[in-house]
């Protein structure tokens, strides 16, 4: 399961050096309420959407959308 977030902030764990992200995730249709979640980086999916997509999105339950949403990161090769 996903949610659509807005990145707020990005972090580092000083332990592993790994890049954190505080992400705002919104509830609809009232958009001032949420939640905050704490993700690494790797984890986030990040689309091309525009921040007033994002909102007509959240604000609409999502019948108002883009056509395109990228649902995964693009798979990297492993490093030879």
């Amino acid at each position: 399961m996903k949610a659509i977030g807005f990145v707020t902030k990005v972090m580092t764990d000083p332990d592993s050096g790994r890049e954190l992200a505080a992400v705002y995730v919104q509830t609809s249709p009232n958009p001032t309420s949420g939640y905050i979640e704490i993700l690494p980086m790797q984890d986030v999916v990040q689309t091309d959407w525009t921040v007033e997509e994002g909102m007509t999105f959240i604000m609409t339950g999502g019948t108002n959308a883009p056509d395109r949403l990228r649902f995964n990161n693009p798979v990297t090769p492993p490093p030879s």
